[in-house]
């Protein structure tokens, strides 16, 4: 059956999804309906020391991810597909520094994204599939240290991208190749025009039935990052002052940028209904202090910093209807060198989901 199973990876807006094999589309000839949902909690603490002087701050986020969508086979040979994604992120910074922000404050990033993908036979065991995304993008932020209670920025925008996969079935061995665009767009701030994106991904997953019982998979791939005028600081709307807001926020990994990303995977059927699965991800990411958020042409060894994940979920399959319930943890570390200061930040969360899907 067919789901948007995910490795999570770091972006402006705290997530990204990684597909595994199932890139393509329905493999039986039926009305497919999966749903999932998921939610995690962040903790990020950060250290910026300046002329010998050291700024903490700690910073909590709740997310939750809702997925839904509908898939069919019309003829042999060719699909159609749908997804509904929605992203919210409500982040509560707590400095022990600053003259004017106050405690407790939440900042809220909101992504909702509809997927319509198309696909086709092109042999027996050889698939195409083409995607159309299109995002549309809210948040609420506070901005920087220095910003008032009523120093808030809301802004809106929309963008698009575009993604096809190739999906190879050789027995016992599952391939796919994934591309996808950057998904870039505009954002209308303080009436000033931004470009919004979020990286582009090509990469490529493998999974081998070892026997009747066990399977194991591996993906890697690597991100294009696109132009993201977020990071370029916008007037603060209090008129009264002369503060500036960063649109992009003081998120958990607000100026972290996705570089690459390796993971394995083993599926062992407990029962002829019950699998255990258990995954884990090596990702790396480029702190970015670009006020575009681009990466440089080449990133030295040092630069790049280790995100882990690692899950673990129990799958049911029936002949008409799939769930999984997991759980899954990750940890990162980030340092990196802005405005002459240093800053090092480390990020933990846990979280726990549930995919569900029926054939009609």
């Amino acid at each position: 059956m067919w789901f948007p199973v995910d490795f999570p990876m770091p972006n402006e807006h705290f997530s990204r999804r990684t597909l595994t094999p199932q890139v393509t589309g329905p493999q039986t000839k039926s009305m497919q309906l999966p749903v999932s949902w998921r939610t995690q909690e962040l903790k990020s603490a950060a250290e910026q020391t300046q002329n010998g002087q050291t700024a903490k701050t700690e910073t909590r986020a709740s997310i939750v991810k809702r997925n839904m969508g509908i898939a069919m086979t019309p003829a042999a040979g060719i699909w159609f597909s749908a997804l509904f994604n929605e992203e919210v992120v409500a982040a509560n910074n707590i400095p022990e520094t600053g003259n004017w922000r106050r405690s407790g404050l939440w900042e809220e990033f909101r992504l909702r994204e509809v997927v319509a993908r198309t696909g086709f036979d092109l042999r027996s065991n050889l698939q195409m599939g083409l995607g159309l995304r299109a995002q549309s993008v809210r948040a609420d932020v506070l901005g920087s240290f220095s910003a008032s209670p009523d120093d808030r920025v809301v802004y809106s925008g929309s963008r698009l991208g575009m993604a096809a996969a190739v999906l190879a079935n050789v027995s016992p061995v599952q391939i796919s190749v994934r591309f996808e665009t950057p998904v870039s767009g505009k954002v209308d701030i303080q009436g000033e025009s931004k470009v919004s994106s979020t990286s582009g991904y090509t990469g490529a997953a493998a999974q081998l039935a070892i026997n009747s019982d066990i399977s194991c998979s591996a993906v890697y791939g690597f991100y294009q990052s696109s132009k993201n005028e977020l990071a370029n600081s916008t007037p603060s709307p209090n008129k009264s002052r002369r503060s500036t807001i960063v649109p992009i926020g003081m998120a958990v990994d607000a100026r972290t940028v996705p570089l690459s990303v390796l993971g394995a995977g083993a599926n062992y059927r407990l029962s002829s209904a019950v699998i255990l699965q258990a995954d884990a991800v090596r990702g790396t990411v480029y702190a970015s202090n670009d006020p575009e958020l681009l990466v440089p042409d080449t990133v030295s060894s040092g630069e790049k910093q280790p995100v882990n994940v690692a899950r673990l979920g129990v799958s049911v399959e029936k002949s008409d209807w799939e769930s999984q319930v997991f759980i899954d943890y990750a940890t990162s570390k980030v340092s990196y060198t802005a405005n002459s200061a240093s800053v090092s930040r480390t990020m933990s969360y846990w979280g726990v989901g549930l995919r569900a899907g029926i054939e009609l």
